[in-house]
């Protein structure tokens, strides 16, 4: 059987990667996380899916410890060879074996294979059981070692097969499986239930049930009892009710015989109201007026009108004094008066006074402004002899700038042309840089391109070495046979064997085991069966597919060579280039240090020039600022002396005066008008003295009082007057007033006085609102009244005589005995009889009480119903104490059979067991002498015998001393070695006759030396071509030196690429 192609849809880490392997020595090599013992899960997985149950360990878990990340597939397919057909294996991985979605199918025919439930692929194919699997082909990186203690270990069993009948799948072990399981049928086995135990555990349930019976009888008598009890309640209940009813009537009629007392009485006293309020309405009745409210309002309000006159009257009077003694005291002020004329000549001497003063302020200020006029001109003189020096120091500090800007234009335009050769020298070097640049590119390239070109072609030369190599090897095709019958030699063997060994048994231990003849007949009967028609693969080599090999490989040989010349020959090119390039780089830095040597002294030189023509400048800006501000003063004098000659040009009407003279002039007419001054003054302050005033103002303000004390005699006068006509007025309207309210409250009665007619309307307010009292009073009447108060007086003691009539004989029938036990239901305080001193029970409370007995009668009702329908219910399917006795008689009856046939199927199994035991412990020659005979090559002869125990533990000859030691005492090196060799046995061993099995090793030399890996290497290589039957090996490895050593002895060599994204694989 052979792996010729892996491919992972997603799994771990790989996604979309595809993985071809040759049919023999495969070492695949990656370093660590490359996806190595991803790939080793992945193949198991695929045939024989995850079983693993640990809930902690993730390790163990392999669904989930590779189940990718980012995708919520999983799942891959592998294609292969068996039995001389091509298979492919599709599996979609779900959470469970039971949920993967598998296809197998066959590449020769197209045909699907099917499973059987709970089948995996790898039964089929390899033949083996998973733990069979992963102890002789698979195996892991976790270490070699093995153990046989398990209870259903298929290793073991299969061993034993071989060394009692020379088959692993026939031996006496299926006889006294089916004796075992006739006992276990019978007995059981762990928690599996035999018909032994379950017979006794059905005695159990039935004793059980019976006393169960016994107890639900004892329930149901106590739950009839108690429905029994039960109903005498509800008759007491009932009654109870009965005395309530009774005494709830008599109460009823009692409470209408007090209704109809209370009618009367209410009736009676509505009859005094409305006779009251007749009364009160005759005696306010009037022909022309109505006499209510509105008419208190009236007069109210005509009260009001004469008490305001009152007031006003009484106000008028205290004002009219008032004004009268104001009057007299203006009478008796002492104010002087001023002739009329006077106050206007006084007047007018001020006015003149002013004026005069005027012309002398005027007259002052021109003589000020003249003096100004004459220092404007002055200094006018002196700025311009200074402007005239100036002029000539501008002109030389000007020519001294000119010179040093020449100077300054000439360096800058020689440092300008030194910038311009640097940069073109600049991009000179930037240009050599780049070309420097590219050629080293054009190195790097042409050097991967011959890295490439020898990596390219190594590895098509590789894969044509592989397909001369698969051109060689022979070719598979089918042979159909058609159909027979065929003879199961291993069965027949068997059937023969039970039959000598029943008959040994039979004479020697007891000749009830002569029985197992029949046991040998039906397995001679089965060991014929017809084989249906069937197709044969069979093998030859293509001599035309072997020579197309080789051509392809010389040509790839051919072409590697003429590649390779070319792709060197270009690398040395570029080489050249790539120095001449860095020649002229280096040739165009010297060039530039030489100038930036002469661009800084041009640029020292620069920056004195341009510092001296700096200062020069600033001399040149300072003088010229200062001479336009001379100008600007000079201009400003001139300006201010236009502005003080200006007034003094328009006031003369000419302009060729002189400025000293004008002073003079101007002196002398002021000293006039202080003289003239003086004079008016004296007069002005004689006439102040007539009056005793100090100024004329104080004048102004006597005259004003005089003025204002003659209007308010006038005014006082005249409002006196009219204060004494207003009384006259008012005095007229309160006599009309009073008589009018004396005549509107005569419609009601004669009033003396005002004081009457108050009184007369607090009587008449009385009267009205006890009118409207009763009103309300008889309308609270009416509508609080019954339909049994609405009667006449007459016809409601009719009714209550014969409701009176009514009471005395339910009273008379109703009895002591019937109080008694109403007496007895109601709460403590309360009295049943109409007219007891006590409070009577209220007719709700009463009511409430018969309506609560009933609730209880009926849940009485509704509970015993309910407990007779539950009795019928709850033991109507239950079966009686004799049903169940009968049933434990039988059952003890089997019990018994069970028994007997047990201990006869005893007596079988052990002595079949006896024969045998002997038989059981010989199997250890045949993995004894496989086992070290591959151990002896491993080690180069140093351990040439050992021993394998039941349970795999291997113990070990040394070929120099003889000594015997268990494997515990080795090295670690040592002890992967011997596992190693007991595993190849064991694979030997149980595909003995069989197709040879892919072999998948991970990392198995880890602990080897240099030594042991090179002879674990040689040996691996060696022992898969051996015999008839090569086995392909897939040798999965993270030490380059695995790696190096399969390649030196010819293996496919496959390198897992790290950080490849898989996606485009």
């Amino acid at each position: 059987m052979n792996i010729e192609k892996i491919y992972i849809d997603s799994f771990g880490k790989f996604e979309r990667f595809e993985l071809d392997l040759g049919s023999d020595f495969n070492v695949i090599y990656g370093n660590n996380e490359d996806g190595k013992s991803t790939l080793m899960a992945f193949v198991r997985m695929m045939f024989y899916g995850d079983t693993s149950r640990s809930r902690n360990n993730i390790r163990e878990k392999l669904r989930e410890l590779y189940r990718p990340w980012h995708s919520d597939r999983m799942g891959g397919s592998i294609r292969f060879c068996a039995d001389g057909a091509r298979y492919q294996l599709d599996r979609n991985f779900g959470k469970t074996n039971s949920s993967d979605k598998i296809k197998i199918t066959n590449l020769d025919t197209g045909a699907d294979i099917p499973l059987m439930r709970n089948q995996e692929p790898g039964q089929i194919f390899f033949d083996l059981g998973l733990e069979a699997f992963e102890k002789s082909v698979f195996i892991g990186q976790n270490g070699s070692l093995i153990s046989g203690t398990g209870k259903d270990d298929e290793i073991m069993q299969r061993l034993l097969n071989l060394v009692t009948t020379g088959e692993e799948n026939t031996s006496y072990k299926k006889v006294a499986d089916k004796l075992d399981a006739a006992r276990q049928k019978l007995q059981g086995k762990q928690k599996a239930k035999g018909l032994l135990p379950e017979s006794h555990s059905k005695l159990a349930q039935l004793r059980t049930e019976r006393d169960q019976a016994l107890q639900n009888e004892q329930a149901k008598a106590n739950a009839q009892f108690e429905i029994e009890r039960m109903r005498e309640q509800q008759l007491e209940l009932s009654g109870k009710r009965d005395v309530f009813r009774s005494r709830l009537k008599l109460l009823a009629v009692d409470k209408e015989q007090q209704e109809l007392e209370k009618a009367i009485k209410r009736r009676k006293e509505l009859d005094q109201k409305t006779d009251e309020l007749l009364k009160l309405k005759r005696e306010l009745e009037r022909p022309d007026i109505v006499l209510d409210d509105s008419f208190i309002v009236a007069a109210e309000q005509k009260i009001n009108e004469y008490n305001q006159l009152i007031n006003n009257l009484e106000e008028t009077e205290v004002q009219q004094q008032e004004q009268q003694k104001k009057l007299e005291e203006l009478q008796s002020a002492a104010i002087r008066e001023i002739p009329e004329g006077r106050t206007e000549t006084l007047r007018q001497l001020e006015k003149d006074i002013a004026q005069t003063e005027r012309e002398r302020n005027a007259l002052s200020d021109e003589i000020d402004k003249l003096q100004e006029l004459s220092n404007l001109e002055q200094e006018h003189a002196e700025l311009t002899s200074s402007l005239e020096t100036g002029k000539t120091a501008l002109a030389e500090i000007k020519e001294a700038t000119e010179f040093a800007s020449e100077k300054y234009e000439k360096l800058k335009q020689e440092r300008q042309d030194h910038l311009n050769a640097q940069k073109g020298l600049k991009n000179e070097i930037e240009e050599a840089q780049r070309l420097n640049r590219q050629a080293e590119l054009e190195l790097n390239n042409a050097q991967n391109k011959l890295k490439s070109v020898s990596d390219q072609f190594n590895l098509r030369i590789s894969m044509a070495e592989q397909q001369l190599e698969k051109a060689r090897q022979p070719q598979v095709y089918q042979e159909d046979i058609p159909a027979c019958r065929e003879i199961k030699k291993p069965l027949v063997a068997a059937g023969i064997a039970i039959a000598l060994l029943s008959l040994i048994l039979g004479i020697i231990v007891d000749p009830f085991l002569f029985l197992l003849i029949i046991a040998a007949a039906i397995i001679l009967v089965f060991s014929v069966r017809k084989v249906p028609a069937r197709t044969i693969t069979r093998q030859s080599t293509d001599p035309r597919a072997v020579e197309q090999a080789e051509k392809q490989l010389q040509q790839e040989q051919f072409i590697f060579n003429q590649d390779k010349t070319s792709a060197e020959q270009e690398l040395e090119a570029v080489h050249v280039k790539n120095q001449e390039a860095a020649a002229q780089e280096e040739t165009l830095r010297k060039q530039a240090a030489e100038l930036d040597e002469i661009l800084a002294k041009a640029e020292q030189q620069l920056e004195s020039a341009d510092s001296d023509y700096d200062e020069k400048k600033a001399q040149l800006a300072k003088l010229q600022a200062d001479f336009e501000a001379l100008e600007k003063q000079i201009e400003g004098k001139k300006a201010s002396i236009a502005d003080k000659r200006g007034p003094i040009i328009e006031k003369r009407a000419a302009d060729d005066f002189e400025t000293d003279v004008l002073i003079s002039e101007n002196q002398k007419q002021l000293a006039e008008l202080n003289q003239k001054y003086n004079q008016m003054a004296q007069s002005l302050a004689t006439g102040l003295a007539d009056f005793d005033v100090q100024t004329l103002e104080e004048i102004y303000q006597l005259e004003k009082l005089w003025n204002s004390h003659k209007l308010q005699l006038e005014a006082a006068a005249k409002s006196a007057g009219e204060s004494a006509e207003k009384i006259a007025e008012l005095k007229q309207k309160l006599t009309g007033k009073k008589q009018e309210l004396l005549d509107f409250v005569s419609s009601y009665k004669t009033a003396e006085s005002v004081d009457h007619v108050l009184v007369l309307l607090d009587e008449l307010e009385h009267k009205i609102a006890r009118i409207n009292n009763l009103n309300a009073e008889i309308i609270g009447y009416q509508s609080s009244f019954k339909d049994t108060e609405n009667k006449a007086i007459p016809e409601l003691e009719a009714q209550l005589q014969q409701v009176s009539q009514l009471l005395n004989e339910l009273k008379a029938s109703s009895g002591p005995t019937a109080s008694n036990e109403t007496s007895e239901l109601v709460e403590p305080g309360d009295t049943i009889e109409p007219g007891a001193s006590s409070e009577p029970v209220d007719l709700n409370t009463l009511e409430q009480r018969i309506s609560d007995l009933e609730v209880q009668i009926n849940e009485l009702g509704g509970r015993i119903a309910g407990s007779e329908g539950s009795i019928r219910e709850k033991y109507r399917k239950l079966r009686n104490v004799s049903q169940i006795d009968n049933e434990i008689e039988q059952m003890e009856e089997k019990i018994e059979k069970i028994s007997t046939d047990l201990d006869v199927l005893g007596i079988a199994a052990k002595a079949m067991e006896e024969a045998f035991e002997e038989v059981q412990r010989s199997f250890g020659p045949l993995v004894n002498t496989r086992t070290a005979a591959i151990f002896k090559e491993l080690t180069q002869g140093k351990y040439s015998n050992v021993a394998v125990s039941r349970d795999f533990s291997i113990t070990f000859e040394n070929s120099s001393d003889r000594s015997l030691r268990e494997w515990g005492y080795l090295s670690s090196g040592t002890i992967d070695q011997a596992y190693l060799a007991l595993r190849l046995a064991i694979t030997e061993l149980v595909t003995n006759g069989k197709e040879a099995l892919p072999l998948l090793l991970d990392d198995i030399f880890t602990l080897y030396d240099d030594t042991r890996a090179a002879e674990g290497m040689r040996f691996i290589s060696e022992y898969h071509q051996n015999g008839d039957k090569a086995q392909q090996v897939l040798l999965f490895t993270c030490h380059s030196r695995i790696a190096d050593m399969g390649a030196k002895l010819g293996a496919n060599s496959i390198i897992l690429a790290r950080d490849v994204d898989y996606d485009d694989a």
